[in-house]
């Protein structure tokens, strides 16, 4: 089993659910893989979005696969900590925050 990789660009939020569930549960039909979501462009997440991740993690582990959101900003990983989900969906801070800061 190898590693898949999702890219969340821009903002992820009720808006942008709809899409993204679906591509990411398509994602997960067509692979065997474990999962990684990469959240280095990503620039806004909601309560929306967060249940998306959350599903995806109960999806996966359900059938032994592993999700890790990988270069999360720290207002985002503030976020995922405040609702008891930094360690659920593994998450990977960016290597140097404050270059990707500098980006925004």
């Amino acid at each position: 089993m190898g590693v898949s990789r999702f890219y969340l660009r821009g903002e992820f939020d009720l808006a942008t659910v709809p899409a993204m569930r679906e591509r990411l549960r398509r994602l997960i039909d067509s692979s065997p893989d474990d999962l990684i979501v990469d959240c280095y462009d990503l620039t806004f997440l909601d309560a929306a979005a967060i249940k998306v991740m959350v599903e995806v993690q109960q999806t996966l582990s359900e059938q032994h696969r592993t999700i890790q959101l990988a270069n999360v900003h720290p207002f985002i990983a503030r976020l995922l900590t405040l609702c008891e989900l930094y360690d659920v969906l593994g998450v990977s801070p960016v290597a140097d925050p404050l270059a990707s800061l500098q980006q925004l």
